[in-house]
């Protein structure tokens, strides 16, 4: 039995990207000082780039949004995982 992977982004069956999905500005990036925050979270230079479109992009469909909020209350709610 092949499972299917799990997204910590979409929920399942959502694809990638949904189509309400809209990017902020490259300017964004510098206006946020994204950049800091994207080294911060990168071990490995190649993941720039992927970690940069997750943060430009802004998701509008509110699954997804809430998906999002349930995940990060998930991982809020883990004492063990936070405090590491």
């Amino acid at each position: 039995m092949e499972h299917e992977p799990i997204s910590m982004l979409y929920p399942s069956g959502a694809g990638r990207a949904p189509a309400s999905s809209e990017g902020l500005a490259q300017r964004s990036t510098v206006d946020l000082d994204l950049d800091t925050t994207i080294a911060a979270l990168c071990d490995q230079p190649d993941q720039r780039e992927t970690v940069s479109r997750i943060l430009l992009g802004l998701c509008q469909d509110a699954d997804t949004i809430r998906y999002r909020q349930e995940v990060l209350a998930d991982l809020l709610d883990d004492r063990e995982l936070a405090a590491a």
